[in-house]
C-alpha cells in the first residue's frame, strides 16, 4: 500500500496568549501516528529553537488528522 502525504508542515505566529495550535496546513489536517513524529520549533528573527515535548508543549490527537500542539507557555508575539 502506498500513502501519499502532501501536507507536512504548518506555521503559526505567536501572539503572547494563544497556547493551542492545530496541526494543519490551511484547512487540511496533517496526520501523524505518534507525537515523536513532530518537530516543533520557535523562530525569532534568524534564531530557530527546537522545542521539547513535555518541557515546552504537549500533543493531542496522534493517530488522526485532527491533532494539536499545546504550549505550556504561550509563544511571544511575533514568534
Amino acid at each position: 500500500m502506498t500513502i501519499s502525504i502532501t501536507d507536512s508542515a504548518c506555521t503559526y505566529t505567536g501572539d503572547g496568549s494563544t497556547t493551542t495550535f492545530e496541526v494543519k496546513n490551511g484547512s487540511n489536517g496533517i496526520y501523524f501516528e505518534t507525537a515523536s513524529e513532530l518537530t516543533v520549533t520557535l523562530r525569532s528573527a534568524d534564531t530557530i529553537t527546537t522545542q521539547t515535548i513535555s518541557t515546552h508543549y504537549t500533543v493531542s490527537g496522534a493517530g488522526s488528522a485532527a491533532g494539536s500542539i499545546t504550549f505550556l507557555t504561550a509563544p511571544a508575539s511575533g514568534v
